[in-house]
């Protein structure tokens, strides 16, 4: 059986599934202790109802190792959160400074670059900026759990740094098309 933290890990389960699938297992668990208690009525032999109190006792021990991984989830998931908000704050100062249509098409190229053909307005530029951004700051709020957020942030913007130029030229006609649309803006 996996253990509290091995459970909280899973990454697609919330605080609130792991809940829900503790009470689902703790009436399981009461409907078979309730049977037992019930043997005179089921024609149970003894072995058929330690086999039943064995399950029972099963099924309460993984409902309480639900409660304790739901609890663990709950902190890792704030742990996480006020990580994102450490690495936004960090980020400012570099990412969020990124206002020039070269930068932020250089960006959201970085970041993802199959985005980049559906650039054909400025609003389409800031959306993307907006989502790539989000995306960036949970990425970089995992890595920072056991790292400094804002040496996180630095070796990402360094990482930025060294492509910028090259994604600007690479992506120099979408950079093009949207000063144009900005100038007549």
């Amino acid at each position: 059986m996996k253990t509290v933290k091995e459970m909280a890990a899973e990454r697609f389960e919330s605080p609130d599934s792991l809940k829900r699938r503790a009470v689902g297992l703790r009436r399981l668990s009461g409907g078979l202790h309730a049977e037992t208690e019930r043997s005179n009525n089921t024609g149970l032999t003894d072995k058929e109802l330690r086999t039943l109190k064995e399950a029972a006792d099963i099924l309460s021990t993984l409902a309480t190792r639900f409660d304790g991984a739901a609890k663990e989830k709950k902190k890792l998931l704030d742990a996480r959160v006020a990580m994102e908000v450490k690495v936004r704050e960090a980020m400012n100062g570099n990412f969020g400074a990124l206002t020039s249509i070269p930068d932020q098409v250089a960006f959201v190229a970085a970041t993802a670059e199959y985005q980049i053909k559906s650039l054909s307005t400025l609003a389409d530029l800031r959306y993307a900026m907006k989502e790539n951004t989000d995306y960036v700051a949970c990425r970089l709020a995992e890595q920072a759990i056991s790292r400094d957020p804002k040496e996180v942030v630095a070796e990402a913007w360094d990482k930025f740094q060294s492509i910028r130029a090259s994604l600007q030229g690479k992506h120099a006609a979408i950079i093009g098309r949207l000063a144009t649309s900005a100038q007549s803006a």
